[in-house]
């Protein structure tokens, strides 16, 4: 399969994962502005299943992915064999997921008196959503640039099938959940083929490997409780509070975080792929850069144009805009989080008994108690609120909060001679100050979008010039920057020579 380069790799994902967020974007925005905050609260509450129900899968897609990047062999010495054995299980928790999904949703709409029907369409859609994360985990260590383009093929199904179906077709909620079943087949598709074209699509599975994975899946186990409970923020603001509508300003937070996570995301296949295969300290440095370059952008233009924003969704939420600012909040501690706990897992060996699993064990289930906290605490403070945006904002503010205090406890168990990037962090706060003051200046803070195709796209304008600004900036500022802008240049002056 080859070695991974983390900076070739993280860039192209970052590259697919670029595109992926602006065509995200513009499905959320679609349904946000056709739908009432009731239907709006519904659709919040299926992604979240939809994200949050695969995530048991990641027990034995962890030791798939990891016997395929170790190279290592099942029945006949055959690494297929792994991907064939994490394959049938995944079929049979994907029909459990499926059963699951619809009692979930049945009692979490009927607390807070919400429809049914509509998210019911989208239930065959997480049967196809499991069976595309197994081969992903695949695809992942043996061409981790392939992830960045597998979801920009899911979010531009989803994006499509919302224009006819929600659009033009006027379905609303319903039609929205039926596109989730187009971009999750979609993505199915893409994925199958590659793991066809890598030699490692075979339905030969080897029970001794399966049951060995089921005897070590406490920690893999752990990563899918945590990683399911952080999906669950939304249908368990329901259960705690039984209240529906704060749903839908939860819904702009998480929207505008699920697009700062996806570029951190595109950054983890890379780093794993490289430490689990030798790497060490100086990767994980080097991929924290990456991600503190993309992340002080996106922070900034979050900052400033928290109300625009809030009003490209839909002028109707505005009174809670500060959700944006809190969004990308909840992702700077949740994209340090992924990228300390990517690493430890690639670099600890945890395949046997000894210290390396018990401290694993020990921070996941530190973090697992800082979510469920934030979650139960938030809702309870948010009870009383005076009106739904209040709600959200404690809410979220509560589970920004205990998320951030989760992801130190992994910073202090990272490998000694680790050294956080201190210099890039200081060089994009300075590029993300002076984007703050070129939005503010020039009025682009002020640009509310009540007509759509009328006002976005001045404000796309602005965000287009900011990024040049910040590039510029980052430019003049730092040589770690420049470098790789040399590296970038050479390389593309390569492939076209």
């Amino acid at each position: 399969m080859g070695g991974v380069r983390l900076r070739y790799a993280t860039l192209a994902n970052f590259i697919a994962v670029t595109i992926r967020i602006l065509v995200s974007i513009g499905f959320i925005v679609i349904v946000a502005r056709r739908l009432p905050p009731e239907d709006f609260a519904v659709l919040g509450i299926i992604l979240s299943l939809y994200n949050g129900l695969p995530q048991p899968s990641g027990i034995w897609n962890w030791w798939t992915q990891r016997y395929v990047g170790l190279g290592l062999a099942g029945r006949d010495g055959d690494p297929g064999v792994a991907q064939g054995t994490g394959l049938i299980i995944s079929i049979v928790y994907s029909i459990t997921a499926f059963i699951l999904y619809m009692i979930i949703i049945y009692v979490t709409l009927g607390l807070a008196g919400l429809d049914v029907y509509p998210a019911l369409l989208a239930s065959p859609a997480i049967i196809f959503v499991i069976l595309a994360r197994h081969f992903m985990s695949v695809v992942s260590v043996a061409r981790p640039e392939l992830v960045g383009v597998a979801n920009l093929l899911h979010e531009a199904g989803k994006l499509g099938a919302s224009l006819v179906l929600v659009l033009y077709m006027g379905l609303g909620v319903a039609g929205a959940s039926e596109s989730l079943i187009v971009a999750s087949m979609l993505m199915l598709l893409f994925l199958v083929y590659h793991t066809w074209r890598l030699g490692l699509l075979t339905i030969r599975r080897d029970l001794r490997l399966a049951w060995s994975w089921i005897r070590g899946a406490f920690i893999p186990g752990l990563i899918a409780l945590t990683d399911f409970t952080r999906n669950l923020i939304r249908p368990a603001y329901t259960w705690v509070t039984r209240l529906g509508t704060p749903i839908a300003y939860i819904n702009i937070a998480l929207s505008v975080a699920s697009a700062v996570n996806n570029a951190t995301q595109s950054m983890i296949p890379a780093l794993y792929a490289k430490v689990l295969r030798g790497g060490d300290r100086r990767d994980l440095e080097e991929s924290l850069r990456l991600y503190m370059l993309i992340f002080m952008y996106m922070m900034g233009v979050a900052a400033a144009l928290s109300r625009p924003i809030t009003s490209m969704f839909n002028p109707l939420y505005l009174d809670g805009s500060f959700m944006v600012v809190l969004g990308a909040l909840f992702s700077l501690s949740l994209g340090f989080l992924v990228q300390f706990r990517g690493f430890l897992l690639a670099y600890l060996r945890v395949e046997e008994p000894g210290s390396d699993r018990v401290k694993v064990t020990r921070l996941l289930l530190m973090e697992l108690v800082f979510i469920g906290a934030g979650i139960i605490a938030g809702g309870l403070l948010s009870r009383d609120a005076s009106s739904p945006a209040e709600a959200a904002i404690i809410y979220m503010m509560v589970i920004v909060a205990t998320q951030l205090a989760g992801s130190l406890v992994y910073v202090i168990q990272i490998p000694g001679g680790f050294r956080f990037p201190w210099r890039v962090f200081m060089e994009t706060l300075v590029s993300f100050m002076v984007v703050v003051v070129y939005l503010d200046v020039s009025g682009a803070r002020g640009v509310l979008v009540y007509d759509f195709f009328g006002d976005a796209p001045l404000l796309a304008f602005h965000v287009a010039v900011s990024g040049i600004i910040y590039s510029g900036v980052m430019y003049l500022v730092s040589p770690w920057f420049r470098g790789l802008a040399r590296s970038g240049f050479r390389y593309i002056s390569g492939r076209l020579g």
